[in-house]
Formats: structure tokens, C-alpha cells, sequence
């Protein structure tokens, strides 16, 4: 059998179609259940759905403060922190499987959080310079740090004992 590697498909080639066929097959299965479980599949979706809430906290309680002429640093760690305890109660009871305490959820995925909330007044503050737009920054902003604190949770945090 003779194979054959083809750069702009990244596929194997063979004389039989029907292995190639198998194998192509087979590959994209594995890479999309090992990367896309139901159970992965589910926290994804509820995490986006629980981050939506807390993200419309966050931003009513920071756009508040900005009206009463608050400055966008303390606007910005006020209305996060309220997203973080909206979602941290989801998280841990609803939106991942695990077996950890809620103590220790609490304080490790604060510690993260609080050093997300911490660095993202300031990562405002300097986005703002660069895009005028506070909206689309604080959009950016809440982007960025929630695709960290989903890879720090789901890997680190909420896991399950064996």
C-alpha cells in the first residue's frame, strides 16, 4: 500500500479509495469527539449562557458607575467582580462536573479571577487609547479574559478526584 501526504488537504492518499475514504473518516471523528465530548460539548454551552449573565451584571453595574462619574479602573473591578460571584455560583454547582470543595473553587478560581479583574482595568485603560470606542474595548476585554479563566477552570480548578 502506498501512501501518500498532501500538504493542501492534509490528507492521506492512497491507490484505494475506500481506505482513503476510512481513513479520512476516522481521523475527523477522533479529532471532534476527543475536542467536542457531550460533556465538553455541554460546559461549553452553559458556560457561555452563565458568562452572557454575568457579563450583562457586569456591564450595567460598570456603565452605572461610569454615569456617577466613577473612574473606568474602579467601575471596571466593580462590575467584574459582581460577573465573577454570578458565575462562580453557576460554575460551581451547575456548569462543570467535579469533585471539588466549594471553598477551594472559590478561592482558586477567585485568585484567577481577581488577577483577570485586576489586570483588565488597566488592559481598559490602555485599549482605550488605541481604539476610542468604550464598548467594543470593554467587549474585547471581557473576550479575552474569559477565554483564559475557561482554559484555567476546565484544566486546573474544577476537576474531578480519582
Amino acid at each position: 500500500m502506498d501512501f501518500k501526504f498532501t500538504k493542501s488537504y492534509n490528507l492521506f492518499h492512497t491507490n484505494n479509495m475506500e481506505i482513503e475514504k476510512e481513513i479520512i473518516m476516522t481521523t475527523e471523528e477522533n479529532s471532534y469527539k476527543s475536542m467536542l465530548s457531550a460533556k465538553n460539548k455541554r460546559e461549553i454551552i452553559v458556560y457561555t449562557i452563565v458568562g452572557f449573565g454575568g457579563a450583562i451584571l457586569d456591564f450595567l453595574i460598570f456603565y452605572s458607575l461610569i454615569y456617577a462619574k466613577t473612574p473606568i479602573i474602579i467601575a471596571q473591578w466593580f462590575g467584574a467582580s459582581a460577573g465573577f460571584i454570578h458565575n462562580h455560583l453557576w460554575h460551581h454547582y451547575k456548569v462543570f462536573t467535579h469533585s471539588k470543595k466549594f471553598g477551594f473553587t472559590t478561592t482558586t478560581s477567585g485568585t484567577a479571577a481577581v488577577i483577570g479583574v485586576i489586570l483588565s482595568g488597566p488592559m481598559l485603560a490602555a485599549l482605550e487609547s488605541i481604539i476610542p470606542n468604550l464598548f467594543i474595548n470593554k467587549i474585547i476585554i471581557v473576550g479575552i479574559i474569559t477565554i483564559l479563566l475557561f482554559i484555567i477552570r476546565k484544566k486546573w480548578i474544577f476537576t474531578s478526584s480519582k
